[in-house]
């Protein structure tokens, strides 16, 4: 079942394409997608990679009002 790992990597890395372009839902498909990716590698035991979604969502979760920040910059 390694492919579901790939499929979720491939969704959460569009989903941080996403963030870096300023689009408000990138954030939001980021860390929807990790849940079900650290569900999995819970139950299948992948404890290395069950470290990933915590991390996204420290990542992404920082980023989450990027539209206030911008109009702060700009």
């Amino acid at each position: 079942m390694w492919w579901v790992l790939l499929v979720f990597e491939a969704v959460g890395l569009w989903g941080q394409s996403q963030v870096g372009r300023g689009r408000w839902w990138g954030w939001a498909v980021v860390m929807a997608h990790s849940i079900p990716w650290f569900v999995f590698c819970l139950l299948d035991g992948l404890w290395g990679a069950a470290a990933m979604p915590p991390l996204w969502w420290l990542v992404n979760g920082r980023y989450r009002d990027w539209e206030t920040d911008r109009k702060s910059v700009v």
